[in-house]
């Protein structure tokens, strides 16, 4: 017998004991009568909501809102300078112009706008403004070292014009020797680096700035520095506010004031042999020689009457 036969007559045998129960239960109840009291509940159900939803023409009469009675006289209403007429009972209002009649006060009507003349790209092209030379902003920055790669912190930095040497802009290098000049003006400018009284060098060549950024690197010579502390004769108590100037083999000189501890700094000086004088009044009171090496900030210790070394 093949496979599908017996598999159909597997599910017969699985199927005829819920047919046999089907067949074999107990017919369904009848429905039962509703009791009089229950069907009058029902009635005055159906008539209540009868009554709340009514839609009859009547009752939506009834619950219409009352029409608000129409205005004889309407306030006259002015779009744009022109006064519209009067809405009329039934119709839309007419947007016309009243026509002035004799005794009307006379009304103020909108005039037509003047016709531009028509102005091709050509022409806008040709009103547009040349631009100046000097359109644009521009900065110059860059980095002072040591010839030994090693940066020079403090240094006065100063920008002047190429053209007649005015002072432009000043600045103090950075921790890493940096400086920079920004929002500057096109053109061409000259770099000097060190204090006013003792340059150390500038840029032999101009520097032409222009819209953009632009760099110059500067090598120093070799750099050290001072420190001058002056005390009294006992060397115990430090002397605030005493002039120092030092001076350099060939002439430069810088001066300085003692601060509230008798001290006065000198910073980036080239190496050599150095001068250390004290001043009262512009009169030399005492007098020290002191070497400046690369990279270090000796102090020399002077007070008024120190002889010279």
């Amino acid at each position: 017998m093949p496979a599908g036969v017996w598999r159909l007559a597997v599910l017969l045998v699985l199927l005829v004991p819920d047919i046999l129960i089907l067949s074999l239960s107990a017919p369904m109840d009848e429905a039962r009568p509703i009791d009089e009291a229950t069907q009058q509940e029902l009635e005055a159900r159906k008539a209540e909501r009868r009554t709340r939803f009514n839609r009859s023409d009547a009752g939506l009469e009834a619950r219409a809102p009352k029409p608000v009675p129409y205005d004889p006289n309407p306030t006259q209403v002015r779009v744009k300078g022109v006064l519209l007429s009067a809405p009329q009972p039934g119709a839309l209002a007419q947007a016309e112009p009243i026509r002035p009649q004799e005794g009307d006060v006379a009304r103020m009507v909108a005039p037509e706008p003047p016709s531009l003349p028509e102005v091709g790209p050509p022409a806008v092209a040709a009103t547009l403004p040349e631009a100046p030379p000097d359109f644009g902003r521009a900065w110059l920055e860059g980095q002072v070292a040591q010839p030994d790669g090693s940066a020079v912190a403090w240094l006065e930095v100063r920008l002047r014009a190429a053209e007649d040497g005015a002072a432009v802009a000043a600045t103090v290098t950075d921790s890493e020797g940096g400086y920079r000049f920004a929002d500057l003006s096109q053109g061409d400018y000259r770099l000097e680096f060190g204090p006013a009284d003792a340059v150390l060098g500038e840029l032999g060549e101009s520097v032409a700035v222009r819209r953009g950024e632009h760099r110059r690197d500067w090598s120093t010579p070799r750099l050290g520095g001072l420190k001058v502390r002056v005390s009294a004769e006992d060397g115990a108590r430090p002397l605030p506010g005493q002039q120092v100037r030092i001076q350099e083999r060939f002439g430069q000189e810088r001066q300085g004031v003692t601060d509230a501890e008798g001290s006065a700094h000198f910073r980036n000086l080239p190496v050599g042999s150095y001068r250390v004088l004290l001043l009262e009044n512009g009169v030399r009171t005492a007098e020290k020689r002191q070497a400046v090496v690369a990279k270090a900030t000796p102090t020399v210790e002077i007070n008024p009457g120190s002889d010279v070394d």
